[in-house]
């Protein structure tokens, strides 16, 4: 991902009002593709939520 790029991220709403974020992964999308992965979360009442995050400055270590 590139700094400044436009990244889309999808998450379900845990029970203690957490987000827990999809990891965007080519092997999990082959394994688990989105189109499959959504309706599987919604089935028993799960939420599904999408964002689209812009990010400035991708993560680097912070020094000891």
């Amino acid at each position: 991902m590139a700094d400044g790029e436009p990244v889309v991220e999808y998450a379900i709403l845990m029970s203690g009002g957490g987000m827990h974020v999809r990891p965007e992964d080519p092997e999990i999308e082959a394994v688990y593709p989105l189109e499959k992965w959504i309706p599987n979360q919604q089935r028993f009442g799960g939420r599904v939520y999408r964002r689209t995050v812009v990010v400035v400055e991708d993560w680097e270590e912070v020094p000891r």
